[in-house]
């Protein structure tokens, strides 16, 4: 069997997916590499057919909808960790003013309690022991 100038050649055999571009020329055309899919962390599907079949296209849509999912997922991780974070400072955060405030009341508390134990005359012996006891005429009190 012999070949005329206007019967393009075969495509020599490539495995798919090995990068592998036909270069036959017949007749002035070039059959080339067609490539789909797009790139996802690094990953590009290159056919060396002319066309990529069914299988293929959904292979890859899969495989891109698995590694964006991977990374959403990842992400979300990353926010719920630092979220975590924040709440676990701000309840350190109201657990000491909690604290606080609970010394606070009972330093008044014990000051009121001692004040009220000492009653009247309790008071007039401090006031009398700070100069409370004298009169505007700086003359004591009877």
């Amino acid at each position: 069997m012999t070949h005329s100038m206007d019967t393009p050649l075969p495509p020599p055999p490539s495995t798919p997916g090995s990068g592998a571009t036909t270069g036959a020329t017949a007749a002035g055309s070039t059959t080339g590499t067609t490539t789909t899919g797009t790139t996802t962390i690094g990953t590009t599907t290159t056919y060396t057919s002319g066309s990529p079949s069914t299988t293929d296209v959904a292979k890859d849509e899969a495989r891109n909808v698995g590694q964006t999912a991977a990374q959403a997922g990842n992400q979300v991780a990353s926010t719920a960790a630092d979220q975590a974070k924040e709440v676990a400072y701000e309840t350190k955060v109201q657990a000491q003013d909690l604290v606080h405030q609970g010394r606070t009341q009972l330093r008044q508390q014990a000051v009121a309690s001692q004040q009220k134990a000492r009653g009247p005359a309790g008071h007039r012996l401090a006031t009398a022991r700070h100069g409370g006891g004298q009169r505007r005429t700086g003359r004591p009190r009877p």
